[in-house]
């Protein structure tokens, strides 16, 4: 699931299938098929309307895993590694492609559940708290 970063865009891995790059002149090359994780840096609005397993088109810069300076010194990059991320990439827009629903059930949608409704009770701050106290701080978008 998406969370939010630092800066308050969305970050969330992406197993990705294809993909089609530019040159300078705007010419669109014909999809490449990959296989590998991106480490995915979007606008906030659209990345909370992801869930699992769905399709959606990026358009954005991508980038070697290591790449810069800072990522070295803080170990980002060797964590990225270990997750299996081949890049990272700063997305500009997605698009969200039609025909796609979430399933009826899942274990994503029953979290999203406990973690409302822990914030209804509780208040925001210490329903976030709480959530990630008895789900794991992975599983709760803390601010």
């Amino acid at each position: 699931m998406p969370q939010t970063s630092r800066n308050d865009k969305g970050i969330f891995f992406l197993e990705a299938q294809f993909v089609r790059s530019t040159d300078s002149e705007g010419y669109v090359e014909p999809p490449r098929r990959v296989s590998g994780k991106l480490y995915v840096t979007a606008p906030l609005k659209p990345s909370k309307q992801l869930f699992p397993g769905e399709i959606v088109d990026l358009k954005g810069k991508i980038e070697r895993v290591g790449s810069d300076r800072n990522e070295k010194r803080s170990g980002f990059g060797e964590y990225l590694s270990r997750q299996g991320c081949f890049a990272k990439y700063q997305a500009r827009w997605i698009e969200l492609l039609p025909n796609q629903e979430p399933p009826r059930w899942a274990l994503w949608k029953l979290r999203g559940r406990i973690v409302l409704a822990q914030g209804r009770r509780l208040g925001e701050p210490a329903g976030n708290m709480q959530s990630a106290k008895t789900l794991g701080r992975r599983a709760v978008d803390l601010p």
